[in-house]
């Protein structure tokens, strides 16, 4: 199995596209059934419905080469069509990072030729955009001197003393390699952000014309990346929010808190309710929400929500950010965009879109919120009550 097939933008992936690098075939059948424009699109749609029975191809391991140049056209129309920063740069992101970590489930020898070829130990900073792209956070990382450890090797030599007479092997395992698929998939992730960017200003700088090929897959992109239906999420009726069905915990931190109770009215609850009751009226179980397939251009996030928060905030006694500026950050990070000032696309996905807590948490840490009426005696969850008031399922 080829390094390629997790990671295209490999040494060896870029020597396939090398040896051919034509971009007149992406649409003719090859011998394996598909074009690479089938492959191409097929990954995103894949990434939408997680349908692994009809995508199965994806994984079989003899379409590698196929896939690496399906790879590159789907990027190279990406940024070409929608820009470096667009939310179909993000779903081509994520949907690498997806595949990549399935790849891996099927062929576990991967792990080992990727980490063979990438370092066996790493300085800590070689992995900073990993982190800003996988599934990982700096603590998960096995940190010895600067450097992260990740292969058994390097392990057993460094703490192969320490386990004498113990299955060595099993905490690894523990420790790094079961963290390893995160850690490889942000690995190409971030370099799938790099290559991105790279045809963009290659594209800005007219250094490169598009292909009209690369042009049909833009549109076909448009089709699947715009169609509720393949969201992965089941699509959501979002409305215009009525105050009249927030519950008393919500009405009293839109009215301002005290100190000592700011931070968790604001940030914690208010911040994701006024969110989800907006854009996502719904407690779905599904993970990895984000703001931008409700809002695409956050138009709704930047004029409705965030100033109903910040004036809340302002309510405060005293105002919140006057002496917590740093609370700012922290709202926009629940809202699924890391700690910046404001939400940007290229930044979402750096932290998760919090749900509202449940109703008994909210009594443990923030007592002075709870004022239960008939309906909070129905449910459990703030957005639960919202829905219920209005009507909603």
């Amino acid at each position: 199995m080829k390094i390629f097939f997790i990671d295209p933008l490999s040494k060896e992936g870029k020597e396939i596209i090398r040896q051919d690098d034509s971009l007149d075939n992406l649409f003719d059948k090859q011998s394996i059934g598909y074009s690479y424009a089938d492959i191409g699109l097929a990954r995103l749609k894949w990434y939408f419905n997680k349908n692994f029975r009809e995508y199965e191809f994806l994984f079989d391991e003899n379409i590698a080469e196929y896939d690496v140049k399906a790879f590159y056209a789907l990027a190279q129309a990406i940024a070409i069509k929608f820009g470096s920063s667009s939310r179909e740069s993000r779903i081509l992101i994520d949907s690498q990072k997806e595949l990549t970590k399935e790849r891996l489930k099927l062929y576990p020898r991967l792990e080992e030729k990727f980490i063979e070829k990438f370092g066996d130990i790493v300085k800590w900073t070689e992995l900073k955009d990993a982190i800003k792209y996988g599934n990982i956070r700096f603590k998960d990382l096995l940190l010895d001197e600067g450097k992260v450890i990740l292969s058994e090797k390097k392990f057993q030599e460094k703490f192969g003393k320490r386990f004498k007479n113990r299955d060595i092997g099993r905490f690894y395992r523990k420790i790094v390699g079961n963290k390893l698929k995160d850690i490889i998939s942000g690995i190409v992730a971030a370099k799938v952000k790099k290559y991105i960017n790279k045809v963009y200003e290659k594209v800005k700088s007219q250094e490169i014309k598009p292909h009209p090929n690369i042009k049909k897959i833009a549109k076909e992109i448009s089709r699947i990346t715009t169609r509720p239906s393949n969201i992965v999420i089941k699509p959501m009726k979002k409305s215009p929010l009525d105050p009249n069905a927030f519950p008393p915990c919500i009405k009293k931190a839109l009215q301002g808190v005290k100190s000592g109770l700011r931070n968790y009215a604001i940030v914690t609850l208010l911040t994701p309710f006024l969110s989800r009751a907006r854009l996502c009226p719904t407690l779905s179980g599904k993970r990895n929400l984000k703001i931008s397939d409700y809002d695409p251009k956050l138009n709704i996030l930047k004029n409705e929500i965030l100033p109903m928060i910040y004036k809340a905030a302002e309510r405060c006694d005293p105002p919140l950010f006057e002496d917590d500026p740093q609370e700012k950050r922290n709202i926009i990070a629940k809202l699924g965009f890391g700690l910046h000032e404001e939400p940007h696309l290229e930044n979402e996905g750096e932290s998760e879109w919090y749900s509202p807590m449940n109703c008994d948490k909210i009594q443990i840490y923030a007592p002075e919120l709870c004022d239960p009426d008939e309906t909070c005696k129905k449910v459990n969850n703030p957005l639960v009550y919202y829905l219920k008031k209005k009507g909603g399922d």
